[in-house]
């Protein structure tokens, strides 16, 4: 399954209703989620994503999301306001997926 990056922006906030994910994304966004809900995920996702992530991969995932709850925390308590250009810059454009 190959969705533009633009598809899958669009489509984040209903992610499990969207067909632009493939089986990791979609593996990868229920973690995600459910560690945010419950502070851990679930053993059937955690297993699930063990198919396709290695334990350091993993746990690269889990700092990722603590450091962008952290980030959060810390913006929505100072209020801080977002710069006009935010979210329109890819800086990740000409760059290209390691494997």
């Amino acid at each position: 399954m190959s969705a533009s990056r633009n598809e899958q922006i669009a489509a984040i906030e209903n992610w499990r209703d969207a067909n632009c994910f493939s089986e990791l994304q979609r593996l990868v966004l229920q973690f995600t989620d459910e560690v945010n809900a419950n502070v851990k995920a679930g053993r059937a996702t955690l297993e699930a994503l063990k198919q396709h992530l290695s334990p350091g991969e993993i746990i690269e995932l889990l700092i990722i999301i603590g450091h962008w709850r952290q980030t959060a925390s810390i913006l929505e308590t100072t209020e801080v306001e977002l710069e006009d250009f935010a979210g329109k810059v890819d800086i990740l454009e000409g760059m290209t997926a390691r494997r």
